[in-house]
């Protein structure tokens, strides 16, 4: 089964299909692969937080739940983990290659369910069970509050729509249009053989808090981590399959300093860093489609960007 990954704009323009508000040649090409593909077992069209996000903000109300019924019903509301759970993850990985002695790997699943898995914040909602209330009774209505607060997290009344996290800036408070915008700059009087070195201790200066982490908790330090020798730090950063989109969308970004900045774009490098990092295929928009398809990342997925071309893929 494979796991296909719709940017935000690509559920909108399915949702258009679904609901028969356009119902052009491609349009129906896509609700019909989407469909057929999900009714028959062979893909899974996982959401992420930014998914969440985007849609219960969205202002207008009637076009939000149009999307949000589309996102349930072809998602059945499986998610991929938060960005701190996939980094963790894959930390843990890469420092137990180095530490096998040290570090215990905790369990990772890729897809799970609800805004709980989306977030990892994975608590239970807590349903008090009143007087006189059977079992089957309480079960019932943690089952309904459940159901609620997963569609409530997507749909987004105003109580939850307010408090979903979005990333807008890098660790350091800067903001992501700027720090795009001084890449240029910085890395102007690094030779070509240097880039590496810095944009692997730029990527690990952003997850240093969870590399300490890690290491804490297995009896180790950040001196432990410091040791490595620079060929291995970059071959670390190599082995972190998100932190490798992210290593090569800054080089792109360092080559070409008129390239469109969006503070929003942190979002896809976030959340599509980690579709394109594990998944299949991946809808995306041009921009980041063609950054990633470059020469110089290794992925996983299949990037593309025209809706076309997915049914094809």
């Amino acid at each position: 089964m494979r796991l296909i990954y719709l940017d935000q704009w690509a559920w909108i323009q399915l949702a258009r299909a679904y609901h028969r508000i356009e119902s052009s040649k491609i349009l129906r090409a896509l609700l019909e692969f989407v469909q057929t593909a999900k009714e028959s077992g062979t893909a899974r069209f996982p959401l992420s937080l930014a998914h969440y996000y985007e849609t219960n903000t969205h202002r207008d109300h009637d076009s939000r739940l149009r999307l949000s019924e589309v996102m349930i019903k072809f998602s059945e509301l499986d998610t991929i983990p938060s960005l701190d759970s996939v980094i963790r993850h894959e930390v843990e990985r890469a420092l137990k290659r180095r530490f096998p002695d040290h570090i215990i790997q905790n369990p990772f699943s890729l897809i799970g369910k609800g805004v709980q898995h989306a977030s990892g914040y994975s608590k239970e909602m807590k349903i008090g069970r009143k007087e006189r209330m059977s079992s089957n009774e309480h079960r019932a209505l943690k089952a309904f509050a459940n159901q609620w607060f997963q569609i409530s997290s997507l749909v987004g009344p105003d109580a939850l729509g307010s408090g979903l996290p979005r990333i807008t800036e890098f660790p350091g408070g800067r903001n992501f249009t700027a720090l795009l915008s001084e890449l240029p700059n910085d890395v102007k009087n690094i030779p070509e053989f240097g880039l590496d070195a810095y944009f692997t201790g730029r990527c690990i200066n952003d997850i240093r808090p969870i590399i300490e982490d890690v290491l804490m908790s297995s009896g180790l330090d950040w001196k432990d981590f410091e040791a490595l020798n620079p060929s291995d730090k970059i071959q670390f950063v190599s082995e972190l399959p998100s932190r490798r989109v992210e290593r090569h969308l800054m080089r792109q970004f360092t080559k070409n300093a008129n390239l469109p900045k969006r503070d929003s774009d942190l979002n896809d490098w976030a959340y599509l860093g980690i579709a394109v990092s594990y998944c299949d295929v991946v809808l995306a928009e041009k921009q980041f489609t063609d950054l990633v398809n470059r020469k110089g990342l290794v992925k996983k997925a299949v990037v593309i960007s025209s809706l076309a071309e997915l049914p094809r893929v």
